[in-house]
């Protein structure tokens, strides 16, 4: 390799070095990995100081990551969004049909600029007007990166502030009160849908007396609707009165639970399994229930009546199964006369255990024969005995089994009856 070569290979390698470290660098400042609005994100757009905030003041804060569904009772959602929001999630038909009974139940939903988040069925709305160029708070945190804010630039001019116009604020209720500096930038128009005017509550609102934040009462909950959350960003939140605001909301709500920062919403996490649905709905008890009672039916079902049956025994073997798996076996080696050999020896073996004589010798099982009365059966064995000592061949081997066959049967015949008087 050329040492040119090798020297631009140097550069590239020390480049991409440089360019990762710089990059990551920006990504661990600015939170860029996460979306506006979100307490995740540390960057001027993001509400993580909000979020710490929180924390501190109230117990049990946390982040919603997943779906509405089963909410704490009496908690506190925190939705904040507005202009310069890339993507929302909004709430499906079920999760709207799930936070409205939650709230009727005494929960609280807290919106900030985030227009997706609200619905008809909570008689209030957020119409935004944001400016052709939404890109407010990424001029924001252009300006805070570069030192422009409250200081001055590379030539020592001072900067101005290349923020959005902002509305300023003042509290009408009396829990806000001592609030001044309050500035809502690219602020949505409240709207307020077939409340009765007993359940709406103006909180804030500007120099001409449009109102921009709203509480609107529900069963024993509650849905209240800020113009804007710009007050609440990291950019600005150290500037203004954005964080006793916070406070004081939360204490005005007079919510049990804890305050949850809605992130799902915002993109991050993912909708639950059908497992995790089951399990927060308390269905793991009646499962298992329900398993045991089928365990019960099954093992009741699977029980015989009765004791068990028996299998019948199977019949006993002939003469002509032995025979035929004799003649079988000495057919292969061919051997006619061990065959009749040993076909003859087992039919004194059958006679005798047929009379339980002590032996199955031929001339001692038929002397015992004769002595025992049954004279037929003794010629039969003699006549049985000499059968085997004549000779045979495969021609007349099967005529051989069948006469050893017949003389079986005569010697185990049983003794005809004497009639009465005979």
């Amino acid at each position: 390799m050329s040492r040119a070569a090798t020297l631009a290979g140097g550069v590239a390698a020390v480049a991409m070095v440089l360019f990762v470290a710089h990059s990551c660098d920006r990504v661990a400042r600015r939170g860029r990995h996460h979306a506006p609005y979100s307490t995740y994100a540390s960057g001027p757009q993001g509400t993580r100081a909000l979020y710490l905030l929180s924390r501190r003041w109230f117990e049990g804060t946390t982040r919603l990551t997943h779906d509405f569904g089963r909410l704490p009772e009496g908690a506190v959602v925190v939705a904040i969004g507005g202009c310069g929001q890339r993507e929302v999630r909004e709430p499906s038909r079920f999760e709207r049909e799930t936070v409205v009974r939650w709230i009727e139940r005494g929960g609280v939903l807290l919106v900030a600029g985030s227009g997706p988040m609200l619905w008809d069925a909570l008689e209030i709305d957020l119409v935004p007007r944001c400016t052709e160029d939404p890109g407010w708070v990424r001029r924001a945190e252009t300006a805070l990166e570069e030192g422009l804010r409250g200081a001055t630039g590379a030539s020592g001019d001072p900067v101005t502030d290349t923020r959005a116009p902002g509305t300023s604020l003042r509290p009408v209720a009396p829990e806000l009160f001592g609030l001044s500096a309050l500035t809502a930038r690219e602020p949505a128009r409240v709207v307020v849908h077939r409340a009765s005017p007993g359940a709406v509550r103006v909180l804030l609102e500007d120099d001409t007396g449009e109102p921009h934040a709203v509480m609107v009462r529900r069963g024993r909950g509650a849905v209240v609707a800020l113009s804007s959350a710009s007050f609440w960003l990291n950019g600005e939140i150290g500037e203004g009165d954005g964080a006793p605001l916070f406070v004081r909301l939360i204490r005005m709500l007079g919510a049990d639970g804890p305050v949850i920062f809605d992130e799902y919403h915002l993109g991050v996490g993912m909708r639950r399994s059908i497992t995790q649905w089951l399990g927060e709905l308390g269905v793991g008890p009646l499962v298992l229930q329900l398993g045991v009672v089928l365990g019960v039916l099954l093992w009741g079902v699977s029980v015989r009546f009765g004791a068990p049956i028996a299998p019948l025994p199977e019949p006993p073997a002939g003469a002509g199964t032995h025979v035929g798996a004799l003649g079988e076996l000495y057919r292969r080696v061919g051997d006619v006369p061990a065959t009749v050999e040993l076909i003859v020896r087992d039919a004194f073996a059958r006679i005798a255990a047929h009379h339980h004589a002590p032996g199955h010798d031929p001339e001692r099982l038929a002397a015992w024969l004769v002595r025992a009365g049954r004279r037929e059966a003794a010629s039969a064995v003699r006549e049985l005995d000499a059968l085997g000592r004549r000779s045979v061949d495969r021609r007349t081997l099967l005529a051989r089994i069948g006469e050893v066959d017949d003389l079986v049967r005569r010697a185990t015949q049983p003794l005809a009856r004497r009639r009465p008087g005979g």
